[in-house]
């Protein structure tokens, strides 16, 4: 099943936590294609959809970048998707 931000049906959840840098948590119930684990924050990387231009996650990986944070992710059929952004506090 390709991810996508929001599936219908599905239900994404959100976590912060406030210490020395803020982390937000993403969860979604889809996997990662196989195919773009490894280029997933790439410049025009994307899979399964008939439009898009694989710049979502990419620019989601700038903005962290600049802001001194990063953004990752772990994905399983089993577990479904999480990502995680850390940024600094101000």
């Amino acid at each position: 099943m390709p991810w996508r931000p929001r599936q219908p049906g599905s239900m994404s959840r959100f976590r912060c936590s406030n210490k020395m840098s803020r982390c937000l948590l993403i969860h979604n119930q889809g996997e990662i294609p196989a195919e773009i684990k490894d280029c997933f924050f790439d410049k025009y990387s994307t899979a399964g959809k008939s439009s898009g231009t694989g710049l979502g996650t990419y620019s989601a990986k700038l903005m962290s970048q600049i802001q001194g944070g990063d953004i990752s992710f772990t994905s399983s059929a089993q577990a479904g998707t999480e990502l995680k952004v850390v940024l600094p506090r101000a």
